[in-house]
C-alpha cells in the first residue's frame, strides 16, 4: 500500500497520482480534500465570489472557475494539460467554507 494511502496528511494533495486519488475510498478521499482545504482554503475563499461557485485547483493554483457544475470530462482534461491530480471546490450554500466534489 502506498504511504498517502495510509497517510494522506503526510503527502502533498498536488503530488498524488490522479489513479491513485480514483483508487481511494471515501475517507480517504475526504481526508485528502481536507488537506486540501487547509492548505489553499484561502485561495478557494478568495475566488468563490460573484457567480462563481465551482472551483477547478490543479498545480497548487486555481485553473478553472465557473457558475455551473465542473464536469468530470474537464476536470480529466485539466489533469491531462497540467500532469497533476485537480481537485474541484462548490461553495457551500449555507456560506459556512467551500467544500469538495468527489
Amino acid at each position: 500500500m502506498h504511504e498517502a494511502k495510509r497517510h494522506p496528511r503526510l503527502v502533498d494533495p498536488f503530488d498524488i497520482p490522479p489513479e491513485e486519488r480514483d483508487s481511494m475510498n471515501p475517507r480517504q478521499l475526504s481526508e485528502l480534500y481536507d488537506r486540501v482545504l487547509e492548505e489553499y482554503g484561502s485561495v478557494v475563499k478568495r475566488s468563490l465570489k460573484g457567480n462563481t461557485r465551482f472551483l477547478a485547483l490543479c498545480d497548487k493554483k486555481v485553473v478553472l472557475s465557473s457558475g455551473r457544475e465542473i464536469s468530470n470530462e474537464e476536470v480529466r482534461e485539466l489533469e491531462r494539460k497540467y500532469g497533476k491530480v485537480c481537485y474541484v471546490i462548490t461553495e457551500d450554500l449555507t456560506g459556512e467554507f467551500p467544500c469538495q466534489k468527489f
